[in-house]
């Protein structure tokens, strides 16, 4: 979907972190969307076609990994950029993210 401002989903079901991901990415210019759980971030790639999805992995419903594998199912979705923004910092879970289709995992404090 072409759009003037790019759209970015942010996906965490701790209130503070999209609240942050809200403030920051608004004040860059980008329009946001947001999702609470895995169900839900599924969903909100769906009906919005964001240009990119920021998904935590320790997500309610199912976790940010299933989430990633039932978007990646989507032919249509296969390109999107979905960057994975965990506290986890394991080795194992990068790979289990990069192996689930995620495009880069990267740690938050």
């Amino acid at each position: 979907m072409k759009r003037s401002t790019p759209l970015i989903l942010a996906v965490d079901d701790e209130p503070a972190n999209l609240a942050l991901l809200r403030k920051l990415l608004t004040h860059l210019g980008y329009d946001i969307v947001e999702a609470t759980d895995g169900p839900g971030a599924v969903g909100a790639v769906s009906a919005h076609e964001p240009d990119l999805v920021l998904m935590d992995v320790n997500l309610p419903g199912y976790d940010g990994i299933e989430a990633v594998q039932r978007i990646r199912r989507q032919p249509e979705f296969q390109a999107l950029p979905i960057l994975m923004l965990t506290a986890l910092t394991r080795p194992v879970d990068k790979a289990r993210g990069i192996s689930a289709g995620a495009n880069d995992f990267l740690s938050k404090p």
